[in-house]
């Protein structure tokens, strides 16, 4: 049972630290990977949950 709390409080730790400034557009160091990222979800979202073939929507046309 220790285990379990521990392993919950690291868990919610680390969660709780990537919530910093999460509402900040992408405009970081990173901008450009963030935006990949961020296009991939959208289209995880939009035409399901294939992961061995993502796509990113860029610049008009699919890419896989």
């Amino acid at each position: 049972m220790k285990g379990k709390v521990f392993l919950f409080f690291i868990l919610a730790l680390g969660f709780c630290s990537r919530l910093y400034k999460i509402n900040i557009p992408l405009a970081d160091h990173h901008s450009w990977r963030q935006a990949d990222t961020a296009a991939v979800a959208r289209n995880y979202i939009k035409e399901g949950w294939n992961f061995f073939f993502p796509k990113a929507w860029m610049k008009l046309f699919f890419y896989t």
